[in-house]
């Protein structure tokens, strides 16, 4: 087993003795980091898995030993009201009293319809629609019993995703359910607790399915009958394994924030929590390929999706999961399923030592050459501290500090001085850096109202595009999953992306963001165009004796557009456009457009839109361009 951050070079006595060297100011930290501080200021949470919550009187202590006084988990309705009428408080009172002990804090889900009010013939985790007397009735009660204990109750558990109900071929529960369902259920706990915080909430980061909601509660005369939301974005933080990866996630308050200032004024400025993100150790990723995702890679996106969380104004964050479940897929857990500290572990650590309990935000900076690399200023227990890192593969080495510093590794858990007007090498490993001029802080101040620059502001732009090549020139578009394409040039010097690659699977999606600045959840008419070429007429394979060429065989060539809904009526969230042929009979570039006037480009699984190969022949995109008006041309 690791021994702990604080026991190691980051111990009392290392600090005490650069803070005797003047290299900062001396940290004190109280023995359980939960006593004597402001619970609702700390962003530091986990949560849990239904196999890793009967665990938690192990990990509970361990967490608070890293700072992390917050968990979401709650036993189910099903536990709480096995039969109807029939009320059960002591799995409950257990984990709020173990908590309690711990001085930990616990948010709430009022979830998951009792054995008795699934209805006959549903697959999935169906609503209780048959059953909403009761089901308020067990919301109410609910809330009434631990309101001394909980205030977050959290409705459902990713009802656009996995746990909803399904009845039959295309019928589901809708949005309009859910929105029901969190009626209900707020009107019941706020007759209990008008105190009491209600979440709405969603798999991965699906502000369409947000919308649509609040739209179905206005339609019922039941307006605004929620608190706080509670986003699952794990496709968004899994692409910082690319460039630009952290562009859509940091954009993810002000998507929301938009989307409220159009559809719920009054709630423009609710609280917005993620209360599960994560990376799976281990974890496949669609291609099939083996993913690079091991206790390192977990432990540097931990650190970037809490940082850029607190820099966005995200009140709370809960790394998925505490320790690794048996009977389910482990990989998740700060601590391994035996209960051993993973990297992550010490990287939670890290964060709350250096940051604080209560972490105090100032502002950013963009660093290095360029601009390109990221910077998030804190006021923390040791003073100033800037968070920093490159984005994926890129290093830096303009940064200086004119007085001496400290630079701390999270993940190896060690400091070094840095001397002044020494050269800091950033890699795409964040470093917390000790000791930030004061330029850099007044800069990080003036910036923090600011939209955050990464990847451009194309807020006025009516055109974004990405054009294709060895390096892609992106003005307000994005490739991700860049692998799938490799830089191909003609003989007449043009060039682009070749698409369909021998060894790739047919059903391959070339994928693409929208920067957040230009699409806004609430647009919905794109016009999208891309150039592509022919690949065959530039390489023929010369033909066998008596045997046609294969030039002037017909080939299929084209591809079609996968996009993301605006209203999915709590199903799948994408829909597939019309297919576009390359005509066989057009040698040089040509381009091919759809009018989309039903989308939302919200990223919700990594990517806004998608060109889809199927069984294509092999050619070349040159470019990509999406439009709010007809192209002209």
């Amino acid at each position: 087993m690791r021994t702990s951050l604080l026991s190691r070079s980051v111990g009392k006595t290392c600090i005490a003795a650069m803070a005797a060297a003047g290299l900062f100011p001396l940290l004190v930290r109280g023995e359980n980091s939960a006593q004597g501080s402001d619970a609702n200021a700390n962003p530091w949470g986990v949560s849990s898995s239904a196999h890793s919550t009967p665990k938690y009187p192990e990990w509970i202590p361990k967490m608070t030993d890293v700072g992390v006084m917050w968990a979401r988990m709650f036993p189910g309705w099903g536990g709480i009201e096995p039969k109807p009428g029939e009320w059960n408080w002591e799995e409950g009172d257990k984990m709020v009293q173990t908590a309690a002990d711990q001085h930990f804090h616990l948010s709430a889900l009022l979830a998951y319809s009792a054995p008795w009010a699934i209805p006959p013939g549903a697959t999935g985790a169906p609503f209780p629609m048959d059953h909403l007397d009761q089901w308020a009735e067990y919301a109410g009660k609910t809330v009434a019993h631990y309101k001394d204990h909980i205030h977050y109750w959290e409705i459902w558990n990713e009802p656009n995703g996995s746990f909803k109900g399904h009845y039959g071929p295309k019928k589901w529960d809708t949005t309009a359910d859910y929105a029901t369902l969190m009626a209900r259920a707020y009107d019941a706990a706020k007759k209990s607790d008008p105190s009491a915080q209600i979440g709405m909430t969603c798999a991965s980061f699906d502000v369409p399915y947000f919308e649509q909601v609040i739209l179905a509660e206005k339609a019922m005369r039941k307006p605004d009958r929620f608190d706080y939301f509670c986003i699952h974005p794990y496709e968004t933080i899994g692409g910082l394994s690319e460039a630009d990866g952290e562009v859509s996630y940091l954009w993810m308050s002000r998507m929301l924030r938009d989307m409220l200032t159009v559809q719920s004024p009054a709630k423009a400025n609710a609280e917005i929590w993620i209360t599960e993100i994560g990376r799976r150790i281990g974890n496949q990723k669609e291609s099939k390929e083996k993913d690079s995702v091991n206790e390192a890679v977990a432990a540097v996106t931990l650190v970037k999706a809490y940082v850029m969380a607190i820099a966005q104004g995200i009140k709370r964050i809960c790394w998925f999961e505490a320790e690794d479940p048996v009977g389910e897929p482990p990989g998740y857990g700060l601590l391994d399923i035996e209960g051993k500290p993973r990297v992550s572990y010490d990287a939670m650590k890290a964060m709350t030592t250096w940051l604080g309990e209560t972490p105090k935000y100032q502002g950013w900076l963009a660093l290095g050459d360029g601009g390109k690399g990221y910077g998030f200023a804190f006021t923390g227990p040791s003073g100033d501290v800037l968070v920093a890192w490159m984005p994926a593969g890129g290093r830096d080495r303009t940064l200086t500090l004119t007085n001496p510093g400290v630079l701390v590794d999270p993940l190896k858990g060690t400091t070094s001085k840095i001397g002044a007007g020494k050269a800091i090498d950033l890699s795409d490993k964040p470093v917390f850096i000790i000791g930030m001029t004061e330029a850099q802080m007044t800069q990080a101040k003036a910036n923090v109202a600011k939209p955050f620059p990464w990847g451009g502001n194309f807020a006025n732009a009516t055109v974004v595009s990405v054009t294709l090549g060895k390096e892609n020139d992106n003005q307000g578009i994005i490739q991700v999953e860049r692998k799938w394409t490799t830089p191909y040039t003609f003989p007449d010097g043009s060039s682009g992306a070749l698409v369909s690659p021998p060894g790739k699977h047919d059903a391959q999606n070339i994928k693409f963001i929208t920067h957040p600045s230009f699409a806004s959840v609430t647009t919905h008419d794109y016009y999208v165009r891309v150039t592509a070429r022919h690949l065959a007429f530039d390489v023929v394979p010369i033909a066998k004796p008596g045997e046609p060429s294969q030039a002037s065989l017909p080939r299929f060539c084209g591809m079609n557009l996968v996009y993301e809904l605006a209203d999915t009526r709590g199903g799948w969230p994408v829909n597939t456009g019309e297919w576009r042929n390359l005509p066989n009979d057009n040698r040089g570039w040509q381009t091919v457009t759809w009018h989309l006037t039903d989308a939302s480009f919200s990223k919700m699984w990594g990517y806004d839109f998608a060109l889809s190969i199927g069984k294509s022949s092999s050619f070349v995109i040159g470019k990509v361009e999406v439009s709010t008006q007809p192209f002209a041309n």
